[in-house]
């Protein structure tokens, strides 16, 4: 089991590029946002253990995760319940990308970068990229492989061993 993370902005060329390294017979991509499966059942998407699997846009997951578990006003809540709120939220992402990696030969995350360019006054837009920048900054600790995908062209930022199992 491994798990590979591409991040870049959007229409980057990520997918084009990461088909070009794996050019793998049994590749299969998944969209983030349209899984056939959810919770306890998202082993059946990647139930061939032989095959590389391509989740393309993850960050579509996190939105579609932030969609019905929100709070309305989460601003407004003490900084402890917001940080508790965020710490559960983040547990839960984190418990799917875990099983995914579990049930997968090799797993190849394609994700969106956020936090860059000017701070959106929404406050659900601001907790999507504050949440999305955490699990990436998680995924990208535990990750064997890490690039920057800019015009098509990747950037290493990290190839080796991962820091830690993603049960962390």
């Amino acid at each position: 089991m491994s798990l590979d993370l591409y991040l870049g902005g959007y229409a980057q060329g990520k997918l084009q590029y990461v088909l070009g390294k794996y050019p793998a017979a049994r590749t299969e991509i998944v969209e983030g946002s349209h899984l056939p499966c959810r919770g306890a059942d998202l082993a059946c998407v990647f139930e061939r253990t032989d095959a590389l699997r391509i989740w393309n846009h993850f960050h579509s997951f996190v939105r579609e995760m932030l969609k019905n578990r929100l709070p309305e006003h989460l601003s407004k809540l003490p900084y402890r319940e917001q940080e508790k709120w965020e710490d559960l939220f983040l547990d839960e992402c984190l418990e799917v990308i875990r099983q995914a990696d579990r049930t997968c030969g090799k797993l190849v995350v394609i994700s969106d970068i956020a936090g860059n360019g000017i701070v959106p006054l929404d406050p659900g837009e601001r907790i999507y990229r504050e949440m999305l920048g955490r699990l990436q900054v998680r995924m990208a600790a535990r990750a064997g492989h890490v690039e920057m995908v800019t015009a098509g062209l990747g950037q290493v930022l990290k190839d080796g061993e991962r820091n830690g199992p993603l049960e962390d």
